[in-house]
């Protein structure tokens, strides 16, 4: 950790025997697959990469209340505020202490999960760029 997230550790009250840190790398899919839970609480996302990546390594998600959250991930994860600490804590707490609804969670997340792939990925961006290309050929 940095001098200052040390130093935010601290303030919050969180000790390094609650609170980890690990560099990702290679080792990523272990570290989903022996998660209790994947906790997102970002504010913007363009796309929730990490949230598929958890639902494919078999990870119950909790993640912000947000626009591309909720298109990712659907019904397969729990949602907060990300601006509410409590909200935050509570929904954390729900995965944590409930064995039937984390579950459920990691069912679903496989099922999102599998709704997504590279191939339709590339696939739908060819799509786009070949509309687009036939839309200023059209307007030239």
């Amino acid at each position: 950790f940095t001098a200052a997230e040390n130093s935010l550790l601290r303030e919050l009250g969180l000790t390094r025997d609650v609170v980890h840190f690990k560099p990702i790398d290679r080792n990523l899919g272990s570290l989903y697959e022996n998660a209790e839970m994947f906790v997102f609480p970002s504010l913007y996302e363009g796309f929730g990469m990490p949230v598929l990546e958890a639902f494919a390594c078999g990870c119950p998600a909790v993640l912000s209340d947000t626009l591309a959250m909720r298109e990712v991930a659907a019904e397969a994860a729990l949602f907060f505020d990300p601006r509410n600490a409590s909200e935050i804590a509570s929904a954390v707490s729900s995965v944590l202490h409930n064995k039937a609804l984390r579950k459920n969670l990691v069912e679903l997340g496989h099922r999102r999960a599998a709704r997504f792939s590279w191939t339709k990925t590339s696939s739908e961006t060819k799509n786009v760029y070949l509309r687009a290309l036939n839309g200023a050929v059209a307007t030239a």
